[in-house]
């Protein structure tokens, strides 16, 4: 099922937001792989592409969290860790000729769209709104 962009996702912080929209649109080319029966390298180059695209991303929110003294900052950290740390072992996963760890993928993805983006971020977005970063 293809993922659209809603305001739902909108964070507030416009870097941010477009860093959503580019892991989107990930998620919507693994699905498509999946459903037409992609091979393995193009299963696994969309696979590293979340994977750098999500480390570079944390890294721009950590940054500015700190920047900020956000106080939820250990929290939402520690869930990066945990995210990156799933990625990584489906993409090892992935590597070994496990196929079926992209299913999984893509529900973790969905998964963390509506759990993460859409509730945590949104409340870091309300934080650095209150102090003129948007």
């Amino acid at each position: 099922m293809r993922i659209e962009w809603t305001d739902k996702f909108k964070a507030g912080v416009e870097k941010f937001d477009s860093q959503h929209k580019g892991l989107i649109a990930l998620i919507n080319e693994l699905q498509r792989i999946i459903s037409v029966g992609g091979d393995n390298k193009e299963l696994e180059k969309v696979v590293t592409e979340i994977y750098e695209h999500k480390k570079n991303h944390f890294a721009d929110e950590e940054r500015l969290m700190l920047d900020h003294n956000y106080p939820e900052f250990e929290q939402h950290a520690r869930d990066h860790a945990e995210m990156l740390d799933k990625l990584l072992k489906c993409k090892q996963d992935l590597v070994t000729g496990d196929k079926m760890v992209t299913v999984e993928l893509a529900g973790l993805m969905s998964d963390w769209l509506t759990n993460h983006i859409a509730e945590k971020d949104s409340r870091y977005g309300r934080f650095f709104n209150d102090r003129g970063v948007y």
